[in-house]
């Protein structure tokens, strides 16, 4: 079973159980609803930006990547429409291995993951990276 967001930020000690206890009593006063991450992040600053992602592509079994560390392709980039680029909300990369991947921030979003498959006709090669870089 996969674990919930806050369990793997605890387990890799991102947050103390306290917090996440703190988070949950929180998240359960609060309307509408926020994510737990989002809480945490947002509301209560007990982790940044970055380590949400990182406990996102844990959960996601994803590798997380820096992207921003790493030059991007312009000719692979714009080998895609910019339609199709903002549609998915992705942005395709090679690494040195010069394996085609797909950089996406938002591994919840199953049907346009699916969908964006369909559309390449080929399987994904997913990496998470913040919501800022790949926008």
């Amino acid at each position: 079973m996969r674990l919930k967001i806050g369990e793997i930020l605890v387990k890799n000690k991102s947050i103390s159980k306290e917090t996440l206890e703190l988070a949950l009593e929180k998240q359960n006063e609060i309307e509408p609803k926020k994510k737990i991450g989002e809480l945490l992040n947002e509301d209560l600053n007990a982790i940044n930006e970055e380590k949400l992602y990182q406990a996102l592509a844990e959960q996601h079994e994803l590798k997380y990547i820096e992207l921003e560390k790493y030059p991007l392709d312009m000719n692979i980039i714009s080998s895609y429409s910019f339609d199709t680029l903002h549609k998915y909300k992705f942005i395709p990369f090679k690494n040195s291995d010069e394996k085609l991947y797909h950089v996406i921030y938002d591994p919840t979003a199953l049907d346009l993951l699916d969908e964006l498959a369909l559309y390449l006709k080929t399987p994904l090669n997913l990496v998470m990276a913040k919501k800022e870089s790949v926008i």
